[in-house]
């Protein structure tokens, strides 16, 4: 909590001071014990459990520097406090935003700008722009850094909060600052903020890939895949090792076999690390689309993504061009 050390403590004298305090405790005192009594009817809880917290609520809301303090910043926190007494790395809270957007991929669509990225390290990296996305039309690549965001360094600040920052509301503009491989300055973009639908069919309908290591178990096909999860997929080495491993794929291919163009691939990591169920979702050419396809195909496997601790199947896009 920003200046959570800063309590405002004023020491009054006289009697006509000590008066009004008085009056003000026994108040205070009084909407205390009744906010702990009704508390406690309702979690048949005894009488004067919850007493300590309604008196610091009252305490912050009265003295604390900074106000107004906004009420459910406070019982936000103290959600979060009491699971993480537990110690149970499998219960936690997920303030309604963040599970609106972790849950993107079964509401089929969410607003920001339409992109891949990638929240495992300490800074939010994009894996890849979605096709005809905000994020594509105005030229972010796969392995930008955020680093900024309408002129707010997000340098040590946890990418999942830097994503949270990249959300709101359809129609608004923001400004990224991308921190870009090769170039010597940040390079700014100004993106407006649209409804980026999650189209699961995109996935089923497009042309599937045969490789016997790299098919869906069968015994799983119904199972739930998701888009975005609480901790994404991470490539074995982490995604500069993606990188580094496609470009020199890419580059291998593209002498190969004289192409040049791009195709965008889908596929999904399985619970196990596992690259499956490959399919080329746009490409320039057949060709160009088979070749892109055994890139993914031959992909190292990865660290699993998870939702509230649990291993899941995450589906992915990633554009390969030659």
């Amino acid at each position: 909590m920003k200046n959570s050390s800063k309590l405002l403590v004023f020491f009054t004298a006289g009697i006509i001071a000590a008066l009004l305090f008085s009056m003000g405790f026994v108040s205070g005192r009084l909407s205390v014990s009744n906010s702990s009594a009704r508390l406690a009817s309702e979690t048949g809880q005894d009488k004067d459990t919850f007493e300590p917290y309604t008196q610091a609520w009252n305490i912050l809301n009265q003295n604390y520097i900074d106000q107004p303090i906004d009420p459910q910043v406070l019982i936000q926190g103290s959600i979060r406090g009491m699971l993480d007494e537990l110690g149970d790395p499998y219960t936690n809270y997920i303030d309604p935003q963040t599970y609106a957007q972790e849950n993107a991929s079964l509401d089929g669509e969410y607003t920001g700008i339409g992109a891949w990225v990638d929240t495992s390290g300490e800074r939010l990296v994009i894996i890849s722009p979605m096709p005809d996305s905000p994020a594509e039309n105005a030229g972010l690549l796969p392995g930008d850094v955020v680093v900024a965001i309408d002129g707010e360094s997000m340098e040590g600040i946890d990418p999942t909060i830097v994503l949270d920052n990249i959300l709101g509301p359809e129609d608004t503009t923001l400004i990224i600052a991308i921190e870009r491989e090769g170039a010597d300055d940040l390079l700014e973009f100004e993106l407006k903020r649209e409804i980026i639908g999650i189209d699961q069919n995109s996935f089923s309908q497009a042309k599937k890939i045969t490789h016997p290591a790299n098919q869906p178990d069968k015994a799983k096909s119904d199972e739930k895949i998701f888009f975005i999860v609480e901790n994404m997929p991470e490539y074995e080495g982490g995604f500069y090792a993606l990188g580094q491993y496609v470009t020199g794929m890419q580059e291998k291919i593209a002498k190969t076999e004289n192409l040049k163009g791009e195709a965008y691939i889908g596929f999904t990591i399985n619970p196990e690390g596992k690259v499956t169920d490959v399919k080329i979702m746009e490409s320039d050419s057949e060709q160009i689309g088979e070749q892109a396809a055994k890139i993914v195909m031959n992909m190292a496997d990865w660290e699993p993504g998870a939702q509230r601790g649990v291993a899941v199947p995450v589906d992915f896009a990633i554009e390969i061009v030659f």
